[in-house]
């Protein structure tokens, strides 16, 4: 679900949204591990890219549970909606992300961290990445 601001999404009603993308992975920070997930897809008007960021502790089993979940689906789901609720566009595609390979490498890699403070890590990340530079990472 991606929600935006009432009357800020004329952009993509009735439009196709079929070049949705993720970028995934993990930095060590001073304070432990941060998890990322960008979402992306190119904007209908301008082809730049619009993008979601989303920040997990690769220790909370219970948030990394979501995305194994995500993964392991066949088909994803996306509405995009505004923040009264009233939906403004709806699309499916093939899951063909490798996002559970990603988020067992992460995994693996944490093994080797001790957790230490995710508020902290993430306050540094934020603060040394931009989306751009998640984006070109690549």
């Amino acid at each position: 679900l991606i929600t935006e601001p009432a009357g800020q999404l004329d952009y993509v009603k009735g439009k196709n949204i079929a070049n949705f993308h993720i970028v995934a992975g993990m930095v060590n920070t001073s304070y432990g591990p941060v998890f990322f997930i960008v979402f992306y897809f190119p904007d209908p008007r301008t082809s730049s890219k619009i993008s979601y960021e989303t920040l997990i502790d690769p220790f909370n089993l219970q948030q990394v549970s979501i995305y194994q979940r995500l993964a392991s689906q066949l088909y994803w789901h996306v509405a995009i909606a505004d923040d009264t609720g009233k939906v403004a566009n709806f699309f499916e595609f093939p899951n063909q992300y490798n996002l559970d390979e990603t988020i067992q490498q992460v995994l693996s890699a944490c093994a080797n961290f001790e957790p230490v403070n995710f508020d902290m890590a993430k306050a540094e990340f934020m603060a040394n990445y931009s989306i751009d530079d998640l984006l070109n990472a690549r």
